[in-house]
């Protein structure tokens, strides 16, 4: 990222916020994962069910026919046996747009139309969640996205202990190059601050890509979670806990 689009990060994160206090008597953790290749649902989906746990799948419907990567994105069908299982679809824009250069009007009309594809698969579901394709943020996308959703996660690591920007959730990447045991000490960290904690990743297969983790990485963590008998929320259930807390207090 140059300097420039590091300057409107911070410019967004300055001025469109809302602080939300987090205050948990235990600890949660979220697990995401971004435009959805088929091996999130078949691999990953199938890991988080086993334990009893479930997912939020942030998707941009439009990627479903691009495999320009050699790794297939979601077919129809996969997003409905999520929405099946109680796991949580949410949204990524239509195309994957660059939000450090697309205006107000390209931005609502994207948005608007991975709506509506989404409910022309599914009638009546609503996205209530977004995460910012490649972390981008801008002024106006966070403004705009206020208006629309209930929260939006970007990709600065760190956990929720005291409070938060609901606006720009903080997560953790899951990749296979990534030391597994920093990953475990991260969820001990939040085990002793009660904090919440989201992990995101792409791909979940046997040769993943650089924004991926192999089935046995990722069900390395979560099995982890089910060892330390941790709650893992899917991003709207998790908001929900912690609003009901702020309210109570």
């Amino acid at each position: 990222m140059n300097l420039f689009y590091k300057i409107k990060r911070v410019f967004a994160n300055q001025l469109i916020q809302k602080r939300i206090p987090v205050n948990l008597s235990h600890p949660i953790i979220s697990f995401c994962f971004d435009d959805i290749p088929n091996s999130a649902i078949t691999n990953g989906s199938r890991i988080l069910n086993k334990y009893g746990y479930a997912g939020t799948y942030y998707v941009c419907m439009n990627l479903s026919d691009n495999n320009d990567s050699n790794k297939p994105y979601f077919d129809h069908s996969l997003l409905k046996q999520l929405v099946a299982n109680g796991e949580e679809i949410a949204c990524h824009t239509a195309d994957h747009i660059p939000l450090y250069n697309t205006g107000r009007q390209r931005l609502l009309r994207n948005l608007k139309k991975n709506q509506q594809q989404i409910n022309e698969l599914i009638p009546g579901y609503k996205f209530k969640n977004f995460s910012y394709p490649r972390g981008e943020q801008t002024f106006r996308s966070k403004y705009i996205l206020k208006k629309i959703y209930q929260s939006a996660r970007g990709v600065k690591a760190g956990m929720h202990i005291k409070d938060m920007d609901i606006y720009n959730l903080h997560a953790n990447e899951l990749r296979d190059y990534l030391p597994l045991k920093e990953v475990l000490s991260m969820i001990d960290k939040a085990i002793e601050h009660n904090a919440w904690l989201i992990f995101y990743t792409h791909d979940v297969e046997k040769n993943p890509t650089d924004f991926g983790c192999s089935p046995e990485y990722f069900e390395a963590v979560i099995s982890y979670c089910a060892e330390k008998k941790l709650e893992v929320h899917t991003i709207d259930k998790a908001i929900s806990k912690i609003l009901m807390n702020a309210n109570q207090n």
